[in-house]
């Protein structure tokens, strides 16, 4: 339904955390996500730190419970599915998703993220409300609170 761009980070590495990943998939209330990240090397291999990364952020989604159909890794000329050779499967499999030391931090961290962006969405849909019953048009509501057109336009509310 959306694509988000997250950190940008040097030609070689980038860090990359939970929240970061999942902020927008938590605020527009999604089921599933396909993760993709890319190698500017132009290399395809599925280095260890991907595998990390992965690991860390299918330990994340488990939480969230947003499923995690794939990762790509994308160069300029192919890519990489770690769905396809099977690692997500083996992941979950493995139980190499159950959560240690720093990660259960980083789960706390991640939580309180996911409170604050539900009660942020939550706030905007009352006020969109408040709006549409007021008369105020759809893409006023939509710059005000944030929410996607799409959204403000499926918003029942009875007038007073």
């Amino acid at each position: 339904m959306f694509i988000e761009l997250i950190p940008i980070g040097r030609s070689n590495r980038v860090y990359i955390s939970p929240p970061d990943v999942f902020r927008m998939g938590i605020y527009e209330l999604a089921v599933s996500m396909i993760m993709v990240h890319n190698h500017q090397s132009g290399k395809i291999d599925d280095s260890e730190s991907d595998k990390e990364l992965a690991d860390r952020l299918l330990k994340a989604a488990k939480i969230i419970e947003i499923d995690v159909v794939d990762h790509l890794v994308i160069t300029e000329k192919e890519y990489f599915s770690f769905a396809d050779v099977g690692f997500i499967k083996d992941f979950e499999i493995n139980g190499l998703l159950e959560l240690a030391g720093k990660e259960k931090e980083e789960v706390k961290s991640l939580k309180l993220e996911i409170e604050k962006s539900r009660a942020k969405k939550e706030e905007a849909l009352e006020i969109a409300k408040q709006l549409k019953r007021n008369d105020v048009s759809n893409e006023i509501i939509s710059e005000s609170t944030g929410l996607a057109i799409e959204e403000v336009k499926k918003l029942k509310v009875r007038k007073k």
